[in-house]
């Protein structure tokens, strides 16, 4: 069953799970920097739409993950799918 996230929950779940492959701590990445800034690459970008599509049981295009390059732009898309 897929799990319902505010943008909170979603944005923290995002996070940690970020700082999980990039071993970093989740406070140290921004919601508002760019994606290119934090040094996140194609492989993390892949494996977090893994894990958000597994949990939110929806498909996301790559697409999103680049057209909305901080992580509070790409958490409002990602809500506005599911």
């Amino acid at each position: 069953m897929a799990e319902k996230f505010s943008e909170e929950q979603l944005i923290n779940f995002c996070r940690e799970e970020l700082a999980l492959m990039m071993g970093v701590e989740p406070e140290s990445i921004s919601i508002n920097a760019n994606f290119e800034d934090l040094r996140l690459n194609s492989i993390h970008a892949m494996q977090l739409l893994d894990e958000l599509e597994d949990r939110l049981n929806i498909s996301i295009s790559p697409i999103v993950f680049w057209e909305n390059p901080t992580l509070s732009a790409f958490c409002k898309s990602i809500l506005q799918q599911s």
